[in-house]
């Protein structure tokens, strides 16, 4: 039986969008009948719990993203016979013994990274990309701008879109650190491009127009009057019960690849306000825009309005159908399904 090698090194226990990806990957093609064999490159920071570990593992030496990885995993293929080889995120390589695929998910560092980053792309990445036997993301954004980064080199970039594990809302329920009199909530951290300063100006702008503002609770390491971190909240389901009983859920982005986190607050059916960007909208195809409010993102005095609006309840939080309409378009089954036969061509099985 054929073997693909999968890289899920960047899982460890402080999730993030590309790990979470991996892991919506393997609980999707864990339901199907494969006639081929998937293993797992993982890390020794890999949690026992993930979702990875419901296949064959092998454990790498090298860091996710070190230039040790360029000699390891040619040489961990060769040795195992692997047949293929997914790099499900920007990792990229000088020389490969297999056929592979990549899935860059944005051109993030391109726009908002540093010099080294910005040099890795051009130097390895786009030639790793061009070269790729298949080349994937995960919109029609990320597409569009990733064949304008190639110069039209690709034409069959594939896009298989963002996982999320299918969520009860009815059974979640307020946690006990939440506050039960109201909360806006920011899913976001603090770099450049999650603008979260452009937020935290804005909200401070809110507390001063009305006599008893709500608090905000921020998922960065973030400070200012009424603003409270939960940075050290990692846990999904707990995250959604924030979601789904704040006021509002704030998401302040420059530029994203998809927007995962605002399709998450949709689905615990909460209300919302999110920057104006293509990646944004594109993720709420579907949801009525008598939930949403759209922000120009570098605008302060924009987010305090967009506070305003979700303070007064003037908009209603996401329907229940509308949640289980994304469920099910983004479920882990939709996605192995439009996984499977990209790894049964590149495998010619």
């Amino acid at each position: 039986m054929k073997k693909i090698l999968i890289d899920a090194r960047m899982i460890h226990e402080f999730p993030h969008g590309i790990a979470r990806y991996v892991e919506g990957l393997a609980i999707g093609l864990k339901s199907r009948k494969l006639d081929y064999e998937l293993v797992f490159l993982v890390s020794a920071r890999t949690p026992k719990t993930s979702s990875v570990f419901l296949f064959q593992t092998l454990v790498a030496q090298s860091i996710f993203l070190s230039p040790a990885e360029w000699l390891e995993i040619p040489k961990i293929l060769n040795q195992n016979k692997f047949n293929a080889f997914h790099s499900p995120s920007l990792s990229a390589y000088p020389y490969l013994p297999v056929p592979y695929m990549v899935t860059i998910h944005d051109l993030n560092h391109l726009h908002f990274g540093s010099i080294a980053q910005k040099i890795y792309y051009f130097s390895l990445l786009k030639r790793f990309a061009k070269n790729a036997r298949v080349l994937s993301t995960i919109s029609e954004f990320s597409k569009k701008e990733i064949d304008g980064w190639l110069r039209g080199s690709r034409t069959d970039i594939q896009i298989v879109s963002n996982p999320f594990e299918k969520v009860d809302v009815d059974t979640l329920s307020l946690t006990s650190s939440a506050p039960k009199t109201g909360y806006f909530l920011s899913i976001s951290g603090l770099k450049d491009h999650k603008n979260l300063k452009t937020l935290l100006a804005g909200y401070q702008a809110y507390r001063n127009s009305v006599d008893k503002p709500f608090p905000l609770y921020v998922t960065a390491d973030a400070q200012g009057e009424g603003v409270t971190s939960l940075s050290s909240l990692t846990n999904s389901t707990e995250l959604m019960s924030w979601m789904k009983f704040s006021r509002g859920c704030l998401f302040p982005s420059l530029y994203e690849g998809f927007g995962r986190a605002p399709v998450e607050a949709a689905i615990a059916q909460s209300r919302i306000a999110l920057s104006d960007i293509s990646p944004h909208r594109e993720g709420m195809m579907g949801v009525s825009e008598e939930s949403l409010v759209w922000v120009n993102p570098t605008s302060s005095f924009a987010w305090s309005g967009a506070l305003l609006e979700l303070h007064h309840e003037k908009k209603r939080p996401v329907s229940s159908t509308e949640s289980l309409q994304l469920q099910a378009k983004f479920s882990p089954d939709k996605i192995a399904n439009d996984l499977d036969p990209i790894y049964r061509n590149m495998l010619i099985v």
